[in-house]
Formats: C-alpha cells, sequence, structure tokens
C-alpha cells in the first residue's frame, strides 16, 4: 500500500521538500526554485503580499489590503477604470506613467492589461469587462520613479481622482498593489504552501494583538477559514508558517486574509502567502 507523503518545510524559505517514508523527495526544494526560474512549463510560483494600516477594535473584520474594510468582490463584469489622486502621475508626468493590470476576465481567464495614466482623469481599461483584479504595478514612470499619487482602479463617481467604489489601489510611493486578495484564474489549480504576517506597533505601543485567518471562497460558495492565528506582539513577533500538506485550491476560487480581531485601534497588519500555480 502507497503512504501518504509526508511534508519538511525549512520555517523562513519557499522550498519545500516532500519525502514519502523510504526518504525519496517527491516534490524537492529544486523543483519548487525551478518554477520559480522559470524552467518548468505550465507551472508559477506566485507570493502574495499585503497590508492594511489601519484597523480598529470597531471596525473588524477587514481584510489584508490597503483599501481598509472588507474587500468587495465583484458580483458580475464590469467596465473599470484608472485614476491617480495626484495630476503628476500621467503620461509624461513625474510620477506613474503607465500601469500594468492582471485581471480575470468575464470567464476567469488571465489578462494582462497596460493602461497609461491621465492624472486625476478616468482612463477606460481597454480589451472589455472585468471580475477581478490579481495585481496591479507601475512598469513606467518620470523622474520620481514612482506614483506620486494614490492610483485607484474601479468605477463610479470621480472625486479629484478617487474612485467611488474601488477594486484596486497603489498607495503613493509603493509602485504596486498590497492586497492579500487573489482569485485563481479558469485552466489552472494553486497549492498554498504557507503563509506569514506580523503586526506592527504604532509609535508609543508596547504591545498588542490580533486574531488572523485565512479564507478561501470555492466558486459559487461562501468563505470558509482554512487557518486561523493569534499574534501577540511587542513589534518583533512575525510568523511564518509553512503547510505540512499544501492547501489545493481549484480555479475560480477567491482566497484572502483577514483581521478577524484586535486589541488596539490603529493596529498595522502585513501579511502574505505563496501559490505554486499550475495548469489542470
Amino acid at each position: 500500500m502507497t503512504s501518504r507523503p509526508t511534508t519538511e518545510i525549512p520555517r523562513g524559505d519557499i522550498a519545500r521538500n516532500c519525502y514519502d517514508e523510504d526518504g525519496k523527495a517527491l516534490i524537492s526544494h529544486t523543483y519548487i526554485l525551478s518554477v520559480a526560474l522559470g524552467l518548468i512549463p505550465n507551472a508559477a510560483i506566485n507570493n502574495k503580499f499585503g497590508k492594511n494600516s489601519d484597523i480598529d477594535i470597531g471596525s473588524v473584520p477587514e481584510d489584508i489590503w490597503s483599501g481598509g474594510g472588507l474587500y468587495n468582490f465583484l458580483s458580475a463584469p464590469t467596465t473599470l477604470f484608472i485614476a491617480s489622486e495626484n495630476t503628476n502621475d500621467n503620461a509624461l508626468g513625474s510620477g506613474a506613467r503607465v500601469l500594468n493590470l492582471q485581471l480575470l476576465d468575464e470567464n476567469y481567464t488571465t489578462q494582462s492589461v497596460n493602461v497609461t495614466m491621465n492624472g486625476q482623469s478616468s482612463v477606460t481599461v481597454s480589451g472589455g469587462t472585468y471580475l477581478r483584479c490579481n495585481r496591479m504595478s507601475i512598469i513606467l514612470a518620470g523622474s520620481g520613479e514612482e506614483n506620486a499619487g494614490e492610483i485607484d482602479l474601479g468605477y463610479g463617481a470621480n472625486s479629484s481622482g478617487s474612485l467611488a467604489n474601488r477594486v484596486g489601489m497603489i498607495e503613493a510611493g509603493i509602485n504596486q498593489t498590497l492586497q492579500t486578495f487573489y482569485t485563481v484564474p479558469v485552466g489552472k489549480t494553486a497549492c498554498v504552501l504557507g503563509w506569514g504576517g506580523s503586526l506592527n506597533l504604532a509609535a508609543g505601543a508596547t504591545n498588542r494583538d490580533c486574531q488572523l485567518s485565512l479564507r478561501v471562497r470555492p466558486f459559487g460558495e461562501t468563505f470558509q477559514v482554512k487557518r486561523w492565528t493569534s499574534i501577540v506582539s511587542d513589534g518583533q513577533n512575525p510568523f511564518d508558517d509553512g503547510f505540512n500538506v499544501a492547501l489545493k485550491i481549484t480555479a475560480k476560487t477567491d482566497v484572502v486574509m483577514r483581521a478577524e480581531s484586535v486589541s488596539d485601534d490603529d493596529t498595522n497588519i502585513s501579511g502574505n502567502y505563496d501559490l505554486l500555480i499550475t495548469d489542470i
């Protein structure tokens, strides 16, 4: 009878070494590294990371992303727009000039779309309508080498570059999204290899704690807790938890890290997780 593989995971490293009972490597560090280097066809590594820098006792639960609050996943394909709160983020400006968006269309197929900024004015994201944004990053900037203002992806009314319904955002000077939500594209399967995070103390604070979860929503279902942890921090206690058995998630599944409770107002939490993504 074939034994169930076990997993040894070096903490703080993306290396994952899976062995059978005879010590034979089933998935080695070399395989994961080869995937990361693009040497393995139809496979990729994706590190998701984000932060929420202002979580209050009365506002939880909140998802871990720059926009704060619970993230609003789109329920229908939507025409999206890009705008910045700073006029220097434009095609010839000193700030962000061109963004790349990793989107999922109405069929959950990945679409890579470039958008040229036009300051505080809304720019339509070309190519049709979209259901998800898995990442945004600035690929071309002016002399400032970074986005001068907060950049919103969304729809609805535009107030000086801030969109009424935000789907994604890039904080000023960051050059890419900080968001722990992700949706598996159609035709793909993902495995969560591990997760981590930290609770960052505000100036003058000596100790804080929070409850943090990793939630997964299979297509057509509801969000389910797959991992839960408590962080008690004096500012020096990040956690990095490799999974003994990788968490498999199927196509069209949503994933997010969520702050379930905090001990103090103005709590700042960072989170991350590693994905191995393969073709079905």
